[in-house]
């Protein structure tokens, strides 16, 4: 039934907190700003204020995002752009607690093999459930280690 299809994106579109973008190619990070439309479209149609989503980016990503977000599309008041390398091997505390203190309990950015400035993450959700993506990298000792008895890994296999 189409009606709820819709309405099921629209509830889908309404509960994204978290935008994790692994590398600077298209396919990874292109859909960002339609994505962004998308929300502010549904959060307008809503009529609800919703918290500022977290947006956390490799830093050649950042600057151009921020003056995208901010000056062409006036989404700056939906978003928070943080800088990939705060998340980089640690699990940034202060920072997850002051937008996910019970949702997410660990989130670690893992530098890997693909193009510059390229990442995979490790998250671990407050119900203990473990997610690991690789973000097209290589084999990597790191990830391998941190995302180990993960309950789902997403891998891309870009490379052999």
């Amino acid at each position: 039934h189409s009606s709820g299809n819709i309405t099921r994106y629209s509830t889908i579109l309404l509960s994204i907190r978290l935008i994790w973008i692994s590398h600077y190619h298209g396919d990874h990070m292109a859909g960002f700003p339609m994505l962004m439309q998308q929300i502010y479209q549904y959060r307008c149609i809503s009529n609800r204020s919703l918290d500022k989503i977290l947006v956390i980016v490799p830093c050649d990503i950042v600057k151009e995002y921020y003056e995208y977000v901010s000056c062409i599309c006036g989404f700056d008041d939906m978003i928070t752009i943080i800088n990939i390398n705060e998340t980089l091997y640690i699990n940034n505390k202060q920072l997850l607690d002051s937008y996910y203190k019970d949702f997410i309990h660990q989130l670690v950015s893992v530098p890997v093999y693909h193009c510059v400035n390229a990442f995979a993450v490790v998250i671990t959700f407050a119900n203990d459930i473990k997610i690991c993506y690789s973000g097209d990298c290589r084999p990597n000792n790191n990830l391998t280690r941190l995302g180990l008895h993960c309950d789902l890994l997403i891998h891309e296999a870009t490379f052999d």
